[in-house]
């Protein structure tokens, strides 16, 4: 393993959807290199803040599978105006992050703080960028144009100002495999705390095994994110590129390459349905091109019409969906008859072991009627698509 002693340290702030704080936790905790390297993480809503060294830190975004982003502290400071706003954003030592060629963008936010106009802070922020440049003899117009330019995220609370530059690019669900998509897909952040949420109430249970293999099925799996997230949980990300490749912080690129989970989760068969023949081809076409080594059964079938059962192998069974919420589709009746429907279909149809199923809100006004051998361990509530959501969580006993 890689000695960090020598490594600079950074600060760097994960961003995850409030209420999935707790899964990115437990994430963490599954890489046993991060335990001595980085320091406690610190838990605000919507996000995890850390030290780590930095190479270490850049690396998260190759591993970690439930954040939507991830920051690095550029600086920090007390500003009450924007004379002084612009004094330390002009002096900030924009070289030991950034290429002077390379453009600039700032994103905003301001809460409780005198500086309140999102638009003049922003203003300027990209004076004082100007300014630098113009003291070190460099034309700001002749930054790179093909450039995609960097994100400097600018957060004003209680009159301090934090200075984060953005070393993901693309919001980190983006994994940079799925080229077919179906309809109202879920995200693959979302996707992934659903089985990590399962993984975690698992080993709460268990004798603490490393490798926990199983079947995976997902009754209404859409172009297969769920099944594909279950698969790859722990695998490294060289699918897409990352913001800070194109920084000088890439000169910490990767020199670990090789942070594992101890805990492995081998997935030997997958089952998914799905009554849209285009859907399927879709979802069959994300696995084709992934190559993944584990077994796939994909069933062009309404899984509530479906009366013969699935067999059984040795190993355990989890069953993880995102079935309708009644907004982008619609579904006939109440929304909590259709779900106590499904309920009753997955426990006739699947046995499962496990079971964890994103639900609409709007569903819980009422107990839900769930089959006697569910028992509740956990729920989970988020947000998905704007819309307020409940993961819910059983395992299930007796004869399967």
């Amino acid at each position: 393993m890689t000695n960090f002693e020598s490594s600079p340290i950074g600060s760097f702030f994960l961003v995850v959807p409030p209420g999935l704080e707790e899964i990115l936790i437990y994430e963490l905790s599954l890489y046993g290199q991060l335990r001595s390297a980085i320091s406690t993480p610190e838990v605000t809503k919507g996000g995890v803040g850390l030290e780590a060294p930095i190479e270490l830190g850049l690396e998260l975004n190759h591993v970690l599978k439930t954040p939507t982003r991830i920051l690095m502290r550029m600086t920090d400071f007390g500003c009450r105006d924007f004379p002084k706003l612009f004094k330390k954003m002009s002096q900030l030592p924009w070289d030991q992050w950034i290429d002077d060629q390379v453009p600039v963008d700032f994103q905003v936010s301001s809460t409780n703080s005198r500086l309140k106009i999102k638009k003049r802070i922003e203003e300027t922020c990209l004076d004082a960028r100007k300014k630098y440049l113009k003291l070190k003899n460099i034309d700001v117009a002749s930054a790179k144009s093909q450039v995609d330019p960097v994100q400097i995220y600018i957060r004003i609370e209680q009159n301090i100002c934090t200075v984060s530059l953005d070393t993901s690019g693309d919001r980190l669900h983006k994994r940079g495999y799925r080229k077919h998509v179906s309809e109202a897909p879920i995200r693959e952040s979302l996707a992934s705390a659903l089985v990590l949420a399962l993984l975690r109430e698992r080993q709460n249970n268990s004798s603490g095994e490393s490798a926990v293999r199983l079947e995976l099925a997902d009754p209404m799996m859409g172009g297969g994110t769920l099944l594909f997230e279950g698969a790859r949980l722990f695998d490294r990300n060289e699918d897409r590129q990352f913001a800070y490749e194109n920084t000088l912080l890439n000169r910490h690129e990767s020199k670990t390459g090789q942070l594992c989970s101890h805990t492995k989760l081998i997935v030997n068969k997958h089952y998914g349905f799905e009554l849209d023949q285009k859907t399927l081809q879709a979802a069959k076409k994300n696995f084709e091109d992934s190559r993944l080594k584990s077994e796939c059964e994909f069933i062009c079938e309404d899984f509530f019409s479906r009366s013969s059962e699935i067999p059984r192998s040795e190993v355990e069974r989890w069953v993880i969906a995102n079935p309708p919420y009644g907004e982008r589709i619609q579904i006939q009746g109440p929304i909590a008859n259709y779900y106590e429907k499904f309920f009753r279909q997955i426990d006739l149809i699947l046995r499962p072991d496990r079971v964890g199923i994103i639900l609409s809100n709007k569903a819980l006004g009422r107990p839900l009627k769930i089959p006697k051998s569910w028992m509740l361990d956990r729920c989970l509530k988020f947000s998905n698509g704007g819309l307020p959501v409940t993961a819910m969580l059983w395992s299930v006993s007796g004869p399967r």
